[in-house]
């Protein structure tokens, strides 16, 4: 089983077809390289803020509503909050 599914994705590597989903704030341009949102990332620029002022992963939801308070910890935990800024393909 696994030998075949190994078979089934090898065209993947050659095609160079990534795994996953797409983060919020990045979008996969024509080449497959991803590229930022510039909306999206103010959002998350806004997260960050928020977060660091110590206002819960639910009320920053609520705030930005155009996130649930999971997506909002998906986005901090993807975020290099030393540099306030998303990283591409962090934890990929």
């Amino acid at each position: 089983m696994i030998l075949r599914r190994r078979g089934q994705y090898a065209h993947h590597d050659v095609v160079g077809v990534g795994g996953g989903t797409v983060p919020f704030g990045w979008k996969v341009g024509d080449d497959g390289a991803l590229i930022e949102v510039p909306e999206q990332q103010a959002v998350i620029q806004e997260i960050i803020e928020l977060r660091r002022r110590g206002i819960s992963l639910r009320a920053i939801a609520a705030k930005v509503s155009v996130v649930s308070h999971v997506t909002v910890r998906s986005i901090l935990a993807n975020a290099d909050i030393g540099t306030g800024r998303a990283q591409q393909g962090h934890g990929a």
